[in-house]
């Protein structure tokens, strides 16, 4: 239901980005599409790997492992969400001033959170509890994930518009999308994960 209607969405503000007025215009704007896409297909599919991964553990699964200094349910909620904004702005802000990695690097990056995905496995199976249930270490690993989730969406969403693309318009709108696939993905990932 959730990625029928984030697609549906996304349908609609392509469809309104992009303007369909006779037959040849719909041709002129699949051959741009085309000539975009093959310029920025690598910082699309990235940014959706990269919100597929966040948007599988926060904040649903997160919030399933509450740690042992929070006596409410509610403040942690609180917390955990406030913490997380925290830090994914830190990273919104470092990607906006430097750039660690380049356009080419950027995929490897985008795949290279698969780790955080092993950690939250191993957090919510209880495999080796003293290290992976542990205050600090649930701690230490949200921050990593939220600063990580911040910086390489807006770098990847520089690179995914930047001059290289024939039309930025219509690669931001590709970026947008690609975007809104990822959140849905991960999304339904997460109900699956909560559901079991």
């Amino acid at each position: 239901m959730t990625l029928s209607i984030c697609s549906y969405l996304s349908f609609i503000y392509s469809k309104n980005a992009i303007n369909f007025k006779s037959k040849s215009s719909y041709r002129n704007t699949i051959t741009n599409l085309k000539n975009v896409y093959r310029f920025n297909w690598n910082p699309a599919v990235a940014i959706a790997i990269t919100f597929t991964i966040q948007y599988s553990f926060y904040p649903g699964v997160i919030l399933k492992y509450e740690p042992s200094f929070f006596t409410s349910f509610s403040w942690f909620v609180i917390c955990v969400v406030t913490y997380h904004s925290f830090w994914d702005t830190i990273g919104r802000y470092l990607g906006g001033k430097i750039s660690l990695i380049n356009k080419e690097q950027f995929m490897a990056a985008s795949l290279s959170r698969i780790i955080f995905v092993v950690f939250y496995l191993l957090t919510f199976k209880s495999i080796q509890p003293q290290i992976f249930g542990s205050n600090w270490f649930i701690i230490a690993n949200l921050t990593l994930f939220s600063v990580s989730c911040g910086y390489l969406s807006t770098i990847g969403m520089n690179f995914g518009a930047d001059e290289t693309t024939v039309n930025q318009s219509l690669a931001g709108s590709i970026m947008g999308f690609h975007l809104t696939l990822g959140i849905c993905l991960g999304s339904a990932i997460a109900l699956i994960f909560l559901s079991n």
